[in-house]
């Protein structure tokens, strides 16, 4: 049975953006003594210190969640995107670059740095490297044969402050293009993004070809009214009313483009 309490607040709700609220409470049961003005001095004691360290805390949890979001919207991009450090050290890539480096080919990555196994491409990209540095950009093109295909690099410089939340400020922003795959890994992102299924993604591939319904339903061995169902699920997950508006909305976004098909 408790029946001495005390409490505190070490934070109260007038800036939630800074810190949420906080309170502390100290309970002492029935057969022990109240509690004393030393208790409370010790308290009150601790409380600035409690508090600097819940608005520390506070601020790291953000941070966190700022960088995960980052992180997420990187996915999004049907890019490889790599931030290196000034000596070529790779600092942070999104999964489709973690794929493209799995896959071999040309770059590759040593001892945690962008290069290449082959010696002129490695010193293209060196000097590449060396550019961006300075703040020129430069696009490097790398032909891997038919296996894995072209893959185009585009080194545009950033500044520091673009990476002041890493550990080692990134100076340098690649971008991995793969051209000859750009359609379908388009449009992989756009249905990873709308939550298209796999029957959805492949309807609305062939729209972009320009294939009628009918030829659409040939092609996938599925019925009319097969195919209108999933054409009204693609109305609704991209918020669009017909096939024409449909085509319209994806050409014009950002993941898709014009050319693109």
């Amino acid at each position: 049975m408790w029946r001495w309490s005390w409490g505190a607040v070490v934070c109260d709700a007038s800036q939630p953006e800074q810190s949420p609220p906080m309170y502390l409470s100290f309970y002492n049961t029935a057969f022990t003594e109240p509690f004393t003005l030393q208790d409370e001095a010790l308290v009150r004691h601790l409380l600035p210190h409690l508090h600097r360290a819940l608005r520390v805390r506070w601020k790291i949890a953000h941070e966190q969640q700022a960088g995960q979001l980052r992180e997420q919207a990187l996915d999004c991009i049907g890019m490889a995107i790599l931030l290196l450090n000034t000596t070529g050290r790779i600092l942070f890539a999104n999964r489709k670059a973690e794929l493209l480096i799995r896959q071999g080919g040309h770059p590759s990555v040593l001892h945690g740095r962008l290069c290449s196994l082959d010696i002129d491409k490695n010193n293209a990209i060196r000097q590449a490297l060396r550019q961006a540095q300075a703040g020129l950009g430069s696009t490097l093109r790398f032909d891997n044969g038919d296996t894995i295909g072209l893959r185009v690099l585009t080194f545009p410089p950033i500044s520091a402050k673009s990476g002041d939340n890493l550990s080692t400020p990134a100076r340098i922003l690649v971008m991995i293009s793969e051209p000859e795959k750009a359609a379908s890994s388009d449009i992989a992102a756009l249905a990873r993004l709308y939550r298209l299924t796999a029957a959805e993604t492949r309807v609305l591939k062939l729209l972009l070809q320009h294939q009628g319904t009918k030829a659409i339903a040939e092609t996938l061995h599925i019925s009319m009214a097969t195919l209108r169902s999933q054409l009204r699920a693609l109305f609704a997950k991209t918020n669009t009313k017909n096939q024409r508006e449909l085509i319209r909305f994806c050409l014009a976004h950002p993941m898709v483009g014009q050319g693109t098909f």
